[in-house]
């Protein structure tokens, strides 16, 4: 047992995990969340659901976000589930 009221300190590896910096060079979407739906716990962690449940969502949903627009260049059902998490 601990002498002392406090609680130990452990030096952290980064501060900022490296996959979350290649977000600043090529974007969330097309660089992080192909990569966090690889990574179970961390997909859980940043979208608060599993992958299945993400995907089921985005189904269920995927009509009603999906814009047409000729003018810009349109974002997939799955990358506008992801912004509004």
């Amino acid at each position: 047992l601990r002498k002392s009221g406090k609680k130990r300190y452990c030096k952290k590896k980064y501060w900022i995990a490296p996959i979350f910096q290649e977000r600043k060079v090529h974007g969330f979407f097309h660089a992080v969340l192909p990569k966090l739906v690889l990574e179970d716990l961390r997909f859980n962690n940043y979208i608060r659901m599993s992958a299945t449940q993400f995907e089921k969502l985005t189904f269920l949903v995927g009509t009603d976000i999906f814009a047409p627009c000729e003018y810009s260049l349109q974002a997939e059902t799955f990358q506008r589930t992801a912004i509004t998490r």
